[in-house]
């Protein structure tokens, strides 16, 4: 019988292979050409109507560009927000709408802030689900270490804090510690 504990570390796991076969298309974080493709299905989301009542007041985290069209999804990542890989340069997987942002930004630090990579892709004319790769030219995440990462949508020439963004961590595990297991 399998303990939790293992259930639960063979779950984790299995997120990061699960991405690679439901998502196989990759946008790789680097500033030379791109190859893009875009995942065959798209998420609709459900037509659950609109609200009998609203109350202005606040404003809400739509994860979309100021100026993007409201009827649509909006930017997400589709994955846990905590993750671990085996990977040295991990992927990411995410839901791009259609929007006026042209890039979309990484970035992935570890506690200390020495390991610190910056990097942008250009964003394809089609929504749909894709893969970001951490770059080949970005260092390799070390073993047992953790890592912030953060993506998100460039909607002007700069990045805002408007930007829509998400945040989580990622930590590279030895795969002799997998098998030991």
């Amino acid at each position: 019988m399998t303990s939790p504990k293992t259930f639960l570390l063979l779950s984790l796991f299995s997120v990061p292979l699960l991405s690679e076969s439901l998502f196989p298309s990759r946008l790789e974080a680097q500033n030379a050409s791109l190859e893009i493709q875009l995942v065959d299905t798209l998420f609709v989301p459900p037509n659950n109507g609109t609200p009998h009542s609203t109350v202005g007041g606040a404003s809400r985290d739509s994860k979309r560009c100021v100026a993007d069209d409201l009827d649509r999804p909006g930017f997400s990542v589709l994955m846990p927000q905590t993750i671990q890989t085996e990977a040295e340069h991990p992927t990411f997987a995410v839901y791009i709408p259609k929007t006026v942002a042209t890039k979309l930004f990484i970035t992935v630090r570890d506690a200390t802030e020495e390991y610190d990579y910056h990097g942008e892709v250009a964003l394809p004319d089609t929504p749909g689900k894709f893969q970001v790769r951490l770059s080949s030219d970005a260092p390799a995440l070390e073993p047992n270490q953790t890592y912030r990462w953060s993506l998100g949508l460039k909607c002007q020439q700069t990045i805002d804090p408007s930007d829509p963004t998400f945040h989580g961590t990622i930590q590279r595990v030895d795969s002799s510690q997998v098998s030991s297991r």
